[in-house]
């Protein structure tokens, strides 16, 4: 988990919480290999989204800045106009934010808000992030 490890955050449960002699670990790699996802996602689908999307902007910025123009597009959210470039940099602090103050379960409500934050970022620029 490259920018988990560039950003210093905590790695997700599923990737650390599994000890080798854990009788559930074959089960969990079947399921994993069977329907493509680690259950352990499901315990906590905000967070596990986060952590998704969080991964996913940082190498689309990394591999697509040097494909296409990330200043092209100007975005309104809210009042608020940015470049697509400037709204991904938004989300990626969002994200890391969630990131750093999110524990399972957790039900903060500063949390809550940045969740609010980034779907409603994401619903308004995730068309835009392709090349």
């Amino acid at each position: 988990m490259k920018y988990f490890d560039e950003y210093n955050l905590e790695k997700p449960f599923w990737t650390t919480d599994t000890k080798k002699d854990d009788r559930r670990v074959p089960s969990l790699l079947r399921r994993k290999n069977k329907i493509g996802v680690d259950p352990r996602e499901a315990w906590n689908i905000d967070y596990a989204f986060v952590v998704w999307l969080f991964n996913v902007l940082n190498t689309y910025l990394d591999d697509a800045s040097a494909i296409i123009d990330m200043t092209f597009y100007e975005i309104t959210i809210c009042g608020n106009t940015k470049k697509q470039e400037d709204w991904i940099l938004v989300l990626i602090d969002l994200c890391k934010d969630y990131l750093k103050n999110s524990e399972l379960g957790d039900l903060d409500s500063r949390n809550y808000f940045r969740f609010k934050a980034i779907t409603k970022i994401f619903h308004h620029i995730g068309h835009l992030l392709w090349w």
